[in-house]
């Protein structure tokens, strides 16, 4: 495949991400793990931090692909999507987006 068709279906997967971050309930999954920590409900919890694990694995594979496409076609600089993924951030203790300002 050549670097045109490549880059454009890059882009057509990170529109979709974009999309899915904004309409889908991962960001209540986000603040539901978060409350669920706090109150000590452990199945939640659970339940929340297998919706993360899938999300995040959703976004590190469309990173490697961006990776890739970059490394293999200089000229390319398709967008980053590692600010879509969730991290706990262990110094305040919470879940949150690799963005979000405390």
């Amino acid at each position: 495949m050549d670097s045109e068709k490549l880059s454009k279906q890059y882009i057509e997967d990170y529109n979709q991400l974009v999309d899915k971050y904004k309409n889908s309930e991962i960001k209540k999954v986000v603040a539901g793990i978060n409350e669920a920590i706090h109150t000590g409900d452990k199945q939640k919890v659970e339940e929340c931090y297998l919706k993360i694990q899938t999300w995040n694995f959703d976004v590190a594979d469309l990173e490697n692909r961006r990776v890739a496409l970059n490394a293999q076609f200089r000229h390319l600089h398709l967008p980053s999507v590692q600010m879509f993924t969730i991290i706990y951030d262990g110094i305040v203790k919470y879940w949150k987006f690799n963005t979000d300002i405390e």
